[in-house]
């Protein structure tokens, strides 16, 4: 069964209050994730994640069942590095509802290898997520014939400072 990921951006109303616009709805089969390689097959068909020339950073704002209730594009880069911002992710996750949430880019160099930003990014959010009570399930980067899942590699809070890679 095919079925819909939405893609949304924010704006705000006259009040100035936030709200979600769905910009397009794309059919994907599977919208459950068991594993890091399934998020990542997903962002690469449909987004092309891992072929991009520049860094892309998208939000999937997830059920408590892990179906894919939003996609945001968070931002765009350049060649080595993009933005992200902790503030952003969570005014787009308790917009749609979310129970918890991947973020996912890409790096154009094709290594897979988080650099230590990666890691201090997700940190970071790993603490907020707690705060917000929003699960983190994984930050995935896409490459074009692979992945890095932080999950899958053993990732914990505060590992950057016991591995310093």
């Amino acid at each position: 069964m095919r079925v819909g990921v939405s893609l949304y951006k924010t704006m705000q109303k006259e009040d100035l209050h936030p709200v979600l616009v769905k910009e397009k709805e794309i059919a994907y089969g599977n919208l459950n994730f068991h594993s890091g390689k399934e998020v990542a097959d997903m962002m690469n068909a449909l987004f092309g994640l891992g072929s991009l020339a520049e860094e892309y950073c998208y939000l999937l704002a997830l059920s408590t069942k892990g179906r894919v209730l939003a996609a945001f594009l968070l931002s765009k880069g350049n060649i080595s590095q993009t933005f992200v911002n902790t503030r952003d992710i969570f005014i787009r996750l308790l917009l749609a509802g979310a129970a918890a949430f991947v973020i996912c880019h890409n790096h154009p160099s094709q290594e897979a290898e988080p650099s230590m930003t990666d890691r201090r990014v997700t940190e970071k959010l790993e603490r907020a997520s707690e705060l917000m009570d929003v699960d983190f399930l994984d930050h995935i980067i896409v490459c074009r014939d692979g992945y890095y899942s932080f999950r899958e590699n053993g990732w914990t809070a505060g590992s950057s400072k016991d591995n310093p890679a």
